[in-house]
């Protein structure tokens, strides 16, 4: 299945402020670019088998595709997310049929290395699977077309699969470094810090990011939690473009991009829609440090 998301420019932020709304993929995210066809490429190898139960720790947009994935191929699904997943997301993978276990930061771990060895599961480990980054490629593709004089691209660093695919593309065939990535102030582990709570889902997981080569990004940008959340809610009601949290912080470093003098449409990836996180947004406002402008 192939698919096309819009680009639109974002007036109220500047002249060259554009998003690029991969949240209108099927299965609501650009997650929708790499998990089903990897795991029907699976499926096709027999590398997974017709009734394996495939698993996957995940914030909830991976498990949600995942999940669609892993039924196209004749397989169940269990999904291990922690507790702060939002009600509407877990809702959702329970329409789909999986089975869901919310659980602590270690107890997720030690559950994962249980399904590794069940015989009859088969453990989609996104953040080690190399072989998934290609598949995020298309995008820049599209960006390109869409966008041929695009001066910069602002990607969410989550498991790094996506910011290294749109990287390679455009670092290989169209230009060099114009890919930054951005990750939440209080958890720059991309950066080389270290992992804190923070509360832009589906960023900065308490995981290792091994596929992530931050040499191949031209930079990567820190954005505060309350902040990213204070862009979604802006682009929202100046722009009706319903983001969420991830991608506000990709529009908030964006701006900064913006603000740094660098030339040219900029592009700020939304990947997520604020629907699913609405439950949660309270306590991000509680905690902006002030309206930003």
């Amino acid at each position: 299945m192939n698919t096309s998301t819009p680009i639109i420019k974002l007036d109220h932020f500047g002249d060259n402020i554009y998003a690029k709304v991969e949240y209108e993929n099927p299965a609501a995210s650009m997650k929708f670019r790499a998990i089903p066809p990897f795991l029907k490429y699976l499926s096709d190898i027999g590398e997974v088998k017709k009734g394996t139960n495939v698993v996957i720790r995940s914030a909830g947009s991976a498990a949600i595709a995942m999940a669609w994935g892993a039924a196209r191929i004749g397989c169940s699904s269990e999904a291990v997310l922690p507790f702060s997943t939002p009600p509407q997301i877990v809702r959702l993978l329970e329409w789909l049929g999986t089975k869901i276990h919310q659980v602590p930061r270690d107890e997720a771990t030690h559950m994962m290395k249980e399904f590794s060895v069940q015989e009859r599961s088969y453990v989609l480990a996104q953040a080690n699977e190399s072989r998934m980054i290609d598949y995020y490629r298309p995008v820049a593709k599209e960006i390109i077309t869409q966008l041929p004089n695009v001066g910069a691209i602002t990607v969410g660093i989550g498991t790094a699969l996506s910011s290294m695919g749109i990287s390679r593309e455009m670092n290989e065939h169209f230009a060099s470094k114009k890919v930054y990535g951005c990750e939440p102030a209080e958890a720059p582990i991309a950066g080389g810090g270290e992992w804190a709570p923070h509360n832009i889902p589906g960023l900065a997981p308490p995981i290792p990011q091994p596929m992530l080569k931050a040499e191949n990004l031209a930079g990567i940008l820190n954005v505060l939690s309350a902040d990213a959340w204070e862009r979604a809610k802006q682009v929202s009601r100046h722009e009706g473009v319903f983001a969420g949290p991830s991608s506000g912080c990709t529009l908030d470093a964006a701006i900064q991009l913006q603000k740094q003098g660098v030339k040219g449409p900029i592009v700020a990836m939304f990947t997520c829609s604020i629907g699913e996180y609405l439950d949660t947004e309270t306590m991000a406002v509680k905690k902006s440090r002030a309206v930003l402008t």
